[in-house]
């Protein structure tokens, strides 16, 4: 799934009624604003009836296997999501889309590399998408990727496959510092 497409299924989500009093057809989801490319990670900006939502969207530096589904040498996107919905008082809200279906009822984890050793994190599955377990470490997760020199998720697939996939953090800062301005 190419990034463009990733933005319209999550965006499509969003689209509301038209406001014509004759039409009951649904909008086309308005395009997110890009706010700048900080390495390895891009920040967004989007609006919809429900106001501002700004994110963080990573791509792995490297994913393994590349192929899920043996013979077919193909793995959909893989994307590393940190939401601030600032009307709502979200802030750092982790959330992954995978390029495969996880194996139901699995974990996947996360852990966070630096110099001072690996903080770990555990995901729940469903479908395609993980989001920490406790809620409560989202801060702390952030914090761990400030200060850390790389990102690893690991997860099963439907079918039995361990993956690894590894994002450089160099610049996630810069990412969020820019994400943390939207109000």
């Amino acid at each position: 799934m190419t990034l463009r497409a990733l933005f319209v299924v999550i965006l499509s989500l969003a689209a509301v009624p038209s406001a014509g009093a004759q039409q009951q057809q649904r909008a086309a989801p308005a395009a997110p604003t890009e706010l700048g490319t900080f390495g390895g990670w891009r920040a967004f900006s989007h609006q919809d009836q429900r106001g501002t939502q700004c994110y963080v969207l990573g791509t792995p530096q490297s994913s393994e296997p590349r192929d899920i589904q043996p013979g077919t040498n193909r793995r959909d996107a893989t994307n590393l999501f940190i939401t601030n919905r600032p009307g709502q008082n979200v802030r750092n809200e982790i959330s992954i889309v995978i390029g495969y279906v996880f194996r139901p009822n699995s974990n996947a984890t996360i852990e966070v590399l630096s110099q001072s050793g690996t903080r770990r994190f555990t995901l729940f599955t469903r479908e395609r998408g993980a989001w920490l377990q406790n809620a409560a470490e989202e801060q702390q997760l952030v914090q761990a990727m400030r200060g850390g020199r790389e990102l690893v998720v690991r997860g099963t697939s439907q079918r039995g496959t361990n993956t690894v996939d590894r994002y450089a953090l160099a610049n996630v800062s810069a990412a969020l510092d820019r994400i943390g301005q939207c109000r």
